[in-house]
């Protein structure tokens, strides 16, 4: 049986990865239907495991932004139940410590002292902001490291990140 592992970044921009021993296959979701996803998945080997990013609301976080993701949340669950694909919900901090992308010291550092430059009120949005740039520039960079041979954007990263740790943890 051909190892087929499956990682999910469940984002409305984000994508999926299937990685087998021979090739790994994406999908980007970004400008994608619900059939256009299904009909992707569908046209995959069919995974013998997947892991999904578990994610949840934060603060400040619009209601209609996160009832979409909820929506995309539980359809992409729906699918891997309807194709009979096992899950595992995997927590970003997690698979970001396993694939060593999350922000080091003395990078938290250098942004608290970039925006303690910057009016209070303002501070808590631009390292909230400077943090989440510099993260997907981690991921980006590690999966163009891992994964030469694809075209990587910042839509699918995270997913080649994903399904990279779901294949290291069950071998």
């Amino acid at each position: 049986m051909t190892h087929t592992i499956m990682g999910i970044d469940p984002g409305k921009n984000g994508g999926i990865a299937i990685k087998t021993n021979d090739e790994t296959s994406v999908l980007s979701m970004s400008n994608k239907t619900e059939m256009d996803i299904w009909e992707w998945m569908v046209d995959q080997p069919r995974p013998t495991m997947c892991y999904i990013e578990k994610v949840h609301s934060m603060p400040g976080q619009g209601v209609k932004s996160m009832f979409s993701f909820g929506q995309n949340y539980g359809f992409l669950r729906g699918l891997l139940i309807a194709r009979g694909v096992p899950f595992e919900e995997v927590l970003p901090n997690t698979w970001q410590d396993y694939m060593k992308v999350k922000l080091t010291t003395a990078k938290k550092n250098e942004i608290d002292r970039e925006v303690a430059r910057l009016p209070k009120e303002k501070q808590a949005k631009k390292k909230k902001n400077l943090e989440y740039k510099l993260k997907k520039q981690n991921t980006y960079q590690r999966a163009q490291q891992l994964f030469p041979d694809i075209k990587v954007t910042h839509a699918i990263a995270d997913a080649l990140l994903i399904s990279e740790y779901g294949w290291r943890v069950t071998r």
